[in-house]
């Protein structure tokens, strides 16, 4: 493994050059943090993976789901013990993740699929895991910085199986509901939040995207896995994506009139809007995170018009919601949406 690095005005770059299993080599750019792939021919990444074999050997967990989810490697490294101190993996594949929240303490668990097999862990790397599931495909649970698992399954041929199930558990009885977009909502026996799962994604070894859907059954979510397809190249990479927090990080900055309230969102805020409940859900995180100054009318009438109307991704991402204090108060529903927030 080879590394230069070339510092520009703007970021630190470092070129890695990797060897896969198979003896191709490609190579890696990491910029502030993030995994870019560069694949010396043009569109070869599935070529690279498979090295010449069929079906795609699996040594290259920590490869393979850094091209097909370098955000999710990015979030887990950039914030380090914060990330570890609220996900705990599993050593084996029979325990489950555990994930707790941040404003109720609440601990969510999920058993990872084909959990019977009490598949011990490999670590790949200084901080990921990965579970050999013995029938052709992966399991790489990556732990978030928000109290959440991005759990990476990477399916390596046509005969590996098309569903995965993952139980849910939790302190608290629990109720799981599809949402508009395919997300997967959480609650407890009062409707309060508990947990969201992001909509669900799923790619080849060359970026294309493969058909995939959640199926609720009881605590079980099912991620359903369409790989069949002739044109499909592996390995494939699904990825569910399970939080229990609605923001990732809050701070302020500022004094007085200049005062601001900066609030970065995850994607369970997507699932969250989806279901009309940005706001319910959202502001007791908000206010346990932030204290009792986000409780200022103005502070409160933008966050209530980011949550029931301003855009966010509803996958992927981390926008911010900035609540400024020289602003002033109203009830004015025409500004909310004239000005996005802004008035």
């Amino acid at each position: 493994m080879n590394k230069r690095c070339h510092r520009g005005s703007l970021s630190l770059i470092v070129k890695t050059d990797l060897i896969l299993s198979g003896g191709t080599m490609i190579q890696l750019f990491l910029r502030t943090g993030k995994f870019a792939a560069a694949i010396a021919a043009g569109s070869l990444i599935s070529s690279a993976l498979n090295a010449g074999h069929s079906p795609v050997k699996l040594e290259d967990e920590f490869l393979i789901v850094s091209l097909a989810a370098p955000e999710a490697v990015s979030r887990a490294r950039g914030h380090g013990d914060s990330a570890r101190s609220r996900v705990t993996l599993p050593r084996n594949s029979s325990e489950q993740v555990k994930m707790k929240s941040s404003t109720k303490g609440l601990e969510v668990q999920l058993k990872l699929p084909f959990a019977e097999r009490n598949a011990s862990a490999k670590h790949i790397g200084n901080e990921f895991v990965s579970f050999d599931n013995g029938n052709g495909s992966k399991t790489v649970p990556v732990p978030q910085g928000e109290g959440s698992v991005a759990v990476h399954t990477i399916i390596a041929s046509i005969s590996a199986p098309t569903v995965y199930d993952y139980e849910v558990g939790s302190d608290s009885d629990i109720h799981l509901k599809l949402v508009d977009g395919g997300g997967i909502l959480i609650v407890d026996g009062t409707g309060s939040f508990v947990a969201a799962v992001a909509p669900p994604w799923a790619k080849d070894a060359t970026g294309a995207k493969v058909e995939t859907h959640y199926e609720i059954h009881g605590s079980k979510i099912r991620q359903v896995v369409h790989h069949s397809s002739a044109s499909i190249k592996y390995p494939v990479v699904a990825d569910p994506y399970l939080g229990v927090d609605l923001f990732s990080s809050t701070w302020w900055t500022g004094s007085g009139r200049s005062l601001v309230a900066h609030l970065n969102t995850t994607p369970m805020m997507g699932v969250a809007f989806a279901v009309g409940h940005a706001f319910t859900f959202g502001w007791p995180e908000a206010v346990n995170k932030m204290g009792n100054t986000l409780r200022q009318e103005n502070l409160y009438q933008q966050f209530a018009c980011h949550a029931n109307g301003a855009p966010f991704a509803s996958s992927g991402g981390s926008p911010s919601w900035d609540l400024e204090n020289y602003r002033g108060t109203t009830w004015n529903y025409a500004h909310f949406w004239v000005h996005g927030c802004n008035w």
